[in-house]
Formats: C-alpha cells, structure tokens, sequence
C-alpha cells in the first residue's frame, strides 16, 4: 500500500491540486497500461524478456534428449560440488533407469 501510495505521490506537479494531478496520472498510466497490452510489436513490460532471463535458446549444449537430465530452471551464480554417498548415487541410478522412457530396454 505504502509504495502504491508512492507511485501516487509522484504524479504531483501542482501543490494547490494534488487530486487532480494524481488523478490525471493514474489515468494516464492505466491508458497506457491498457494500449500497451494490444501492441505486439512493441517492447512493453508486459511482453519484454525478464532482467534476469540469460537461456540462449540457441545453445543446444544443455538440451540433453533423456527427460531427467534436462534442467528444469536456471542456474544462478557458480555451481557448488556434492560428494554423494554410494547410497545416493545407488538411488539417483534405480531413479533414473526407472523414470526415463528413453532407457526402458535398459532395465533388467
């Protein structure tokens, strides 16, 4: 509520009317909210890439063809290693023979 209310004030540009200029700004700003939903071909914020969204969608690198060992999110920062137990690794194994259509014929 309180950054709402931010937003508000900043359309103030008279002291002796500020209904009237918050008024005229937030109309202002839901025409332009409603026309830039229709304009495909212009970069609105509506259908601009995320600041944070670096897939390359032309890296085929990191499209594995077996489902489990596709990533399912972006990884952020450096990468930590995890030693696994023989347990884990056991499991991780009967995991994946199981749950990938790809290795079917593998499964005994």
């Amino acid at each position: 509520m309180l950054r709402y209310l931010r937003t508000l004030k900043k359309h103030i540009c008279s002291r002796a009317h500020p209904e009237d200029c918050i008024l005229e700004g937030y109309l202002a700003d839901e025409c332009l909210t409603f026309c830039s939903r229709y304009m495909n071909d212009i970069d609105t914020k509506f259908n601009r890439k995320g600041r944070n969204d670096d897939v390359n969608t032309h890296d085929s690198s990191s499209k594995s063809k077996i489902a489990p060992l596709r990533p399912l999110e972006h990884p952020l920062g450096q990468g930590v290693p995890k030693v696994l137990s023989f347990e884990e690794l056991n499991q991780i194994h009967l995991y994946v023979l199981h749950n990938c259509d790809e290795l079917v014929e593998f499964v005994g």
